[in-house]
């Protein structure tokens, strides 16, 4: 709650404003149930109207280098947080009627190499609100997904991405550090830079897209939300088949595997002249 974000969203130093802000971890099932009763008696006469899901963390990695527990942090806050959280509120959306918005992402849809285990986790989400909308058209509550490319977040700036990359690294069996070699773990590294730079700025986007989901009379079931170059880039991609589609992705996202091989040997081979040296 001291946060820099919850103070503006809150008012700041102009005092109180019209966003009430509360403390919430979404993989605490505790402070889930009393935010729903802090919201609720909040409310007073008044109904909920929508319920916003955009709790997310990422780690960009190869998967032998990223660690159990980072793994299941990610499926813990991106997708049984949104779970949890919806579970929770649904009782006073079905009463009023109202929406449910899910923040899922393109990543749900193709997944890179170095965002497997995100991808999954939205891959989760797009599958979570497809089924949610199904159950609750019953009840007259519509649900929404947003499925934003990569934006200029706190999660895909440079210096993040690079940081918890870095340390997944530091954290990786010396076998498998060997097996992959530093070359190719730095040009890998310096790709996933330039993605992070190449991010659209525009956060407005995402926003107007949360926006209509929340306001529309008939909202729609998916608002993407990109540039044209990207959205021209996955009609493409959707036009592939599976195996060509499988060479472009990898071409551009990973080092080639003649440097994999590169690697290895070079790391091999300082080890042995070292042991010799000794």
């Amino acid at each position: 709650m001291d946060s820099d974000g919850a103070k503006e969203l809150s008012g700041g130093e102009f005092g109180p404003g019209p966003i009430k802000v509360f403390q919430l971890d979404v993989t605490k099932h505790d402070q889930v149930q009393a935010t729903v009763k802090k919201v609720e008696a909040d409310l007073g006469d008044k109904e909920l109207w929508s319920l916003v899901n955009n709790a997310g963390v990422a780690i960009f990695s190869e998967l032998e280098w990223c660690s159990m527990s980072i793994i299941e942090h990610m499926f813990n806050v991106n997708v049984l947080g949104a779970v949890r959280v919806t579970k929770a509120f649904l009782p006073l959306l079905r009463g009023s009627k109202g929406r449910v918005v899910v923040v899922a992402s393109v990543a749900g849809h193709v997944t890179y190499p170095g965002f497997l285990s995100y991808s999954m986790t939205k891959h989760a989400l797009v599958s979570f609100a497809d089924g949610l909308r199904r159950e609750m058209l019953k009840w007259g509550v519509s649900v929404a997904r947003i499925e934003p490319s990569m934006y200029k977040t706190r999660i895909a700036r440079s210096d993040v991405l690079t940081g918890a990359l870095d340390n997944s690294w530091e954290r990786t069996p010396d076998a498998i550090k060997e097996a992959y070699g530093f070359p190719y773990y730095e040009d890998f590294k310096g790709r996933m830079q330039k993605m992070a730079l190449h991010a659209r700025p525009y956060l407005e986007e995402v926003v107007d897209g949360m926006e209509q989901a929340v306001t529309e009379v008939r909202p729609k079931l998916v608002y993407r939300c990109s540039g044209p170059s990207d959205k021209m880039r996955l009609w493409f991609m959707s036009l592939l088949p599976t195996q060509l589609l499988d060479l472009l992705i990898c071409h551009v996202i990973q080092p080639s595997h003649r440097q994999l091989s590169q690697g290895s040997r070079s790391t091999k081979s300082s080890t042995s002249s070292t042991s010799s040296s000794s």
